[in-house]
């Protein structure tokens, strides 16, 4: 529009349906107001695709928009000084732009209609003081480093510029090393039909960023510390260098923080019987109380977890007691969102067994099961998630940890996204959530 260029970042499926990704816009300086109609709309591909090109770096992309000229830029005689210096900008992407109508092209021409109020009427009594929070773990992220300085590091690096040379030189790969490319000058690589990860670029990452890729992938907030296959399962999503299972491995085994929390799994002798698999999600759940935790901060004091044994998708309610009536009000805010499930397992606890949960079972129509007493591999799959959010949680909390409330949603997002060993997927059904 005449004063902000919007922009969605959409993904389309094998069916052909789009899904929204990323929304986009922001408000034209009074210089920008002035610029002709091809020029404002030059400069809103210009910013949505520097806006997100940490998605779109290294890929083939469409640029849908609303004028003729710019689709044919590429053949114009004599374009604006102002329009060509912007597109040699982005003479590192690959993309092809292609005319789609405002009316078509409903999101991102709604998001450019958006109005911003004036900064200039800001008064002082709506400027509200941030403090900010001291975090314990130190994030990076690649995006922070300028293409020119990630291929200068790959240029500087041996084992780099030793794959370069080879691609020079038309150089036989083995069938089971990555199939390396060059790309505007940076070295990327891919593997074919080993999985729907393995099949996108990934960065060869130079030796002297190998570090700060290892502390992004474990110890970032949103990841939370996670344990050796799911690091490395992220690792692998986006980035490649020779040696990096021994790397990530050893950077996790000499993780302070990880030192301190780490314990030892007591494994059962006798053969444990397993669960009846199940055929849809939600079917089959189990849920239980973690012990009590330091009071926090809003008053809660116990965690009732409740996890799918189909997607193993899970949540966590923090309250301050597990009485009936609050367990009764968890399982209903939880079947309110994901159905009724057909059986649900918990341990021989009162609060889960008694008079007045049971009628709620019958009610509902669950059909109930609990494990033996003092039995908890019984209940496996709860118990894993209960050790896996208290070993978050000590990452994440202050030394009162009475902060453990706050923290909770991010533990939680931490193993939603992660992949878990026996599936190979996370428990977000509809895929990955953007963590890094």
């Amino acid at each position: 529009s005449k004063f902000s260029p919007g922009a969605v970042l959409i993904q389309e499926d094998d069916t052909g349906f789009q899904h929204p990704v990323a929304f986009a816009s922001r408000k034209l300086g009074p210089t920008e107001i002035k610029y002709s109609v091809c020029e404002k709309e030059a400069l809103g591909i210009l910013f949505a695709i520097t806006h997100f090109k940490n998605y779109l770096y290294g890929s083939e992309f469409i640029v849908y928009c609303d004028q003729q000229n710019l689709s044919r830029i590429k053949t114009l005689k004599d374009p604006s000084s102002r329009i060509s210096r912007w597109f040699l900008t982005l003479q590192e992407y690959s993309y092809k732009i292609i005319r789609k109508p405002g009316r078509l092209n409903h999101m991102a021409d709604y998001l450019s209609r958006a109005r911003y109020p004036n900064e200039d009427s800001v008064s002082i009594t709506d400027i509200h003081e941030v403090h900010a929070l001291n975090s314990n773990c130190t994030e990076f992220n690649l995006s922070s480093f300028p293409i020119e300085e990630l291929i200068a590091k790959q240029k500087s690096d041996s084992y780099c510029n030793n794959i370069k040379s080879k691609l020079e030189s038309n150089f036989q790969f083995s069938p089971k090393s990555p199939k390396f490319f060059i790309k505007n000058d940076l070295l990327l690589c891919y593997r074919e039909n080993t999985g729907r990860h393995d099949s996108k670029a990934k960065l060869v990452v130079p030796q002297s960023l190998v570090q700060n890729v290892s502390q992004l992938c474990h110890d970032n907030n949103s990841v939370a510390h996670s344990g050796l296959s799911r690091t490395l399962k992220r690792v692998k999503v986006n980035y490649f260098w020779h040696g990096l299972y021994h790397t990530v491995k050893q950077y996790i085994a000499s993780c302070h923080s990880c030192i301190q929390r780490r314990g030892f799994a007591k494994t059962s002798k006798a053969p444990v019987q397993r669960i009846p698999t199940t055929d849809f999600p939600f079917q089959k759940c189990a849920f239980d109380a973690v012990d009590p935790l330091v009071t926090s901060t809003f008053g809660n004091k116990f965690i009732i977890v409740i996890s799918d044994y189909f997607t193993r998708y899970a949540e966590a309610y923090p309250v301050p007691n597990i009485q009936s009536s609050t367990v009764a009000r968890v399982l209903l805010d939880f079947i309110s969102r994901h159905g009724i499930m057909e059986t649900l397992y918990s341990d021989r606890g009162s609060n889960f067994l008694n008079e007045a949960m049971m009628e709620v079972y019958q009610r509902l129509g669950i059909s109930k099961r609990h494990t033996l007493s003092f039995n908890t591999q019984g209940n496996g799959l709860v118990e894993r998630l209960k050790k896996t959010l208290i070993d978050t949680l000590s990452h994440l909390v202050s030394e009162t940890q009475e902060d453990w409330c706050q923290h909770l949603p991010l533990a939680l997002m931490a193993f939603r996204n992660a992949y878990h060993r026996d599936s190979g997927v996370s428990s977000l059904w509809e895929g990955s959530c953007h963590a890094l």
